[in-house]
């Protein structure tokens, strides 16, 4: 028999033991992964008082390179667990742009003096412990996998995640043997916990993540490059290490610049603010392939690992499943049976089929119409090789929303293919994380299922955390939705993946502009103008706001860089139209508008172009003829009529509330 005495934090029914990382409610254990744990420990021990972002991060991960990402997501798991809302909180107060506070009453109670009892054998089988597995989660089918709610227990339709009706008390018998069972546990613990009360703790060095990031290979011989080979085999390994939570993986689009022949690995991961880089080289001559890879250490830059490899073309698959667990070991991650799994996971066995998917990645990313229209061959040509080839069937649905999104296809034709082919994908591969992100992104744009969206948005970004496109992708959701802060924290994610991305800085920019933040918005636009002065969609966006903030000059000017930049392209033609009409210049607004009229033979504008001119004009109904058009045809536009601000001068009136409510943005 012993005694001993402890403390705990209480509030709002909770019982918080920092002694052994442990939230309590009715004498029941709230699975919270540690590092969630001890955000909430912090933010509690600081309760009533505001921890700025920063702050919280140094605090939390002191000697990792982590983005704002991971903070934000922990203060998500918390909000799940104790079922607070982030729009009504009873316990975490965000406070935009700066940090959070904990908001509920917190008393730091001591413990009565509890026994050390024998548990008996009855009591020990009629109330197991709580189904947690040695990683912090709950079993399958409980609360939680791998820190993601089973989509069962979600409401997707709603900002908040409920945690389940509420506990029953436990019978009092079940109390004094959990009082038992901490006494046993306290002696060990008590004595750290005074000599640390008063300091910031950090959860072991298992809770941190680490970054990488693997750069273009380059050709062995300049003169026989073949690009598509080169960032392909990185994008694959990438996709590979990037369903992995130990660590943050940055995308192919942040380290594509990087192709130079003469690239110093070491200056580019200082650039990209990572802790590793794996770089490398590349060539295949006939049915062989010859493959160097290393892995640099960014602050000294010494290599944790180097080998060469001389296979058959048709080994590829093997050489890059050792290259990934060659950075595993060099990394000292530990990995479940199931992480493994994921991380050598091949969509395709067959190499002809995976070279065409490659070119298909490689086409895509130009973003031009003819290079998009030639990725869907190359996807094609793949899938009718591999009918089986999940990734290839999202490649399609992904060029599918762009060639209608941007305009180069109409969308009743392009959206509907999009949309069969990532169900296609989806039914092949229920857990392929681009497969969620492309019909996300085709319901949003074109079926206005918002809550079927958000759905498929949450299980891409808990497949794949450092998929910067679903980030940026669901911002845009969130702002359609009208959650503005959470839109821009999600930019910012995207952001923290693609540090040097101007479009990543600029679609920032873009939700600090649908928030009114505008002095912000143009501060990140501007920043991406530095980065970046050809940045087309910087200036776009610019231009938006400088015609919110009345500098009527500064907005013409954007939009006549922008039309000079398409070459005087109509769409852009009318957004400086826009430009004018807005700062009262309406002669030189309706002489571009006679520009568009379909007798002149040239190319019309969009429906949402010509409304957005009469908008802006004060002709109220012409721009809802021109809305209504757009209805018909499904612009992805009307998606944003509840937090558009060039749409501000007609929400008086009741036609727009008409409207929305057909694009199913209010009930």
């Amino acid at each position: 028999m012993g005694e001993n005495r402890k403390f705990f934090f209480e509030f709002g029914g909770y019982l918080l033991d920092p002694t052994e990382h442990q939230l309590l409610r009715d004498g029941e254990v709230v699975a919270l992964t540690p590092k969630a744990f001890e955000t909430l420990r912090l933010l509690v021990e600081n309760g009533g008082h505001l921890l700025e972002k920063d702050r919280l991060m140094e605090m939390l991960w002191a000697d990792a390179f982590v983005e704002e990402g991971n903070l934000a997501d922990n203060v998500s798991k918390i909000r799940q667990a104790l079922g607070d809302s982030r729009k009504t909180p009873k316990f975490i107060e965000t406070v935009s742009g700066r940090g959070y506070r904990f908001i509920a009453e917190v008393k730091k109670v001591g413990a009565a003096i509890v026994q050390e009892l024998p548990a008996t054998s009855e009591s020990t089988q009629t109330h197991p412990p709580p189904a947690i597995n040695s990683s912090g989660h709950a079993r399958a089918g409980e609360v939680e996998i791998d820190g993601v709610a089973p989509p069962s227990q979600i409401d997707l339709n709603s900002t908040d995640i409920p945690t389940g009706p509420p506990r029953e008390s436990f019978p009092n018998h079940r109390t004094v043997l959990l009082a038992a069972l901490l006494a046993v546990i306290v002696v060990g613990g008590l004595l750290f916990y005074f000599r640390n009360a008063d300091r910031p703790q950090t959860s072991p060095v298992i809770g941190t993540r680490k970054s990488i990031a693997v750069l273009p290979f380059r050709p062995i011989v300049a003169e026989n490059r073949d690009e598509a080979l080169e960032l392909g085999m990185s994008d694959t390994l990438i996709s590979g290490l990037s369903r992995l939570r130990q660590i943050t993986v940055l995308p192919i689009s942040a380290v594509r610049r990087y192709m130079d022949l003469e690239q110093d690995a070491v200056a580019a991961g200082r650039d990209l603010g990572v802790e590793s880089v794996l770089d490398g080289s590349i060539q295949r001559t006939g049915e062989r392939i010859r493959i160097s890879a290393r892995l640099v250490r960014v602050e000294d830059g010494r290599a944790l690992w180097t080998e060469t490899f001389d296979e058959k073309f048709t080994d590829i698959f093997a050489v890059q499943d050792s290259i990934s667990q060659k950075i595993v070991t060099a990394l000292a991650l530990q990995l479940s049976g199931e992480e493994r799994d994921r991380l050598t996971k091949k969509y395709t066995a067959n190499t002809e089929a995976y070279q065409l998917y490659l070119k298909g990645r490689f086409f895509w990313s130009k973003l031009t119409p003819e290079d998009l229209k030639k990725s869907l061959d190359y996807y094609s040509q793949a899938i009718a090789i591999d009918p089986g080839y999940a990734l290839a069937y999202a490649g399609l649905a992904d060029s599918y929303n762009l060639l209608g999104s941007y305009g180069f296809w109409p969308l009743k034709e392009s959206h509907p293919k999009a949309r069969s082919a990532a169900e296609k994908a989806l039914e092949l591969d229920g857990a392929l994380a681009e497969a969620h992100t492309s019909l996300a992104a085709v319901l949003d744009d074109y079926y206005w299922d918002w809550p079927a969206a958000e759905e498929h948005f949450k299980l891409a970004i808990g497949l794949n955390p450092s998929y910067s496109l679903a980030h940026s992708w669901y911002s845009q959701h969130l702002a359609r939705m009208g959650r503005l802060d959470e839109s821009i924290e999600e930019a910012r994610i995207a952001l923290t993946l693609e540090p040097l991305s101007s479009s990543a800085q600029s679609h920032l920019g873009l939700a600090l502009y649908r928030a009114r933040r505008f002095d912000e918005a143009a501060a990140e636009l501007q920043k991406a103008l530095e980065f970046n002065p050809k940045a087309f969609d910087a200036h776009i966006f610019l231009g938006f706001v400088y015609v919110q903030q009345r500098k009527s000059d500064q907005a013409i000017s954007e939009f006549k860089i922008v039309a000079d930049m398409s070459d005087q392209n109509p769409s852009m033609r009318a957004l400086l139209a826009y430009a004018y009409a807005s700062a009262g210049k309406h002669a030189e607004a309706e002489a571009i508008l006679k520009e568009f009229d379909p007798h002149t033979g040239k190319q019309p504008v969009s429906q949402i172009e010509t409304a957005l001119i009469y908008t802006a004009l004060g002709e109220k109904d012409r721009a809802f003829e021109w809305l209504e058009k757009a209805y018909d045809e499904r612009a992805w536009q009307l998606g944003f009529l509840k937090v558009e601000p060039i749409f501000d001068p007609l929400r008086d009136d009741p036609r727009l509330a008409d409207l929305m409510r057909r694009v199913n943005l209010v009930p």
